[in-house]
């Protein structure tokens, strides 16, 4: 092969190589603390999750950012555990190329940042209204009781 030849390959691997890491994601590892979200299908089943995290932009402005949860065991776990607590996350952050918002997160490690538990609802009734007591009643009574 002429030295010309190998030097024009040469230059146009170096371009295609540098081309292809420039399209590719950026991955991070990184804790981050913020708002579980599951989603469930009409069955009940976890189809996906995203954490709503605060962080700073580039002008320092304090923005919401929301990754997808990669949904491998770890991120299962997460959902199931977690959804719509305050959590401290820990894994692998992939950003999309430039222009993109699409940002996810596999999950090496997670804990809530408190001991409490999501609430529950207490009852699935609706409440009805005649179960609700007069404000107005209540009030008087306590008025009559003071004087």
């Amino acid at each position: 092969m002429k030295p010309k030849t190998f030097a024009i390959i040469a230059i146009i691997f170096s371009i295609l190589f540098s081309v292809s890491i420039s399209a590719q994601e950026t991955e991070v590892n990184d804790s981050l603390i913020g708002i579980l979200s599951v989603s469930k299908d009409a069955g009940g089943n976890i189809t996906g999750a995203s954490l709503e995290a605060e962080t700073y932009d580039e002008n320092d402005n304090v923005v919401t950012v929301s990754y997808r949860i990669e949904m491998d065991e770890t991120g299962k776990q997460l959902a199931q555990q977690h959804d719509g607590a305050e959590v401290n996350v820990t894994g692998t952050i992939k950003e999309a190329k430039e222009g993109s918002n699409d940002r996810s997160m596999t999950v090496v490690s997670f804990e809530a940042t408190s001991d409490e538990v999501p609430m529950e609802p207490a009852y699935d009734e609706p409440i009805i209204e005649s179960d609700v007591p007069d404000i107005d009643e209540t009030y008087e009574e306590v008025t009559e009781e003071v004087e």
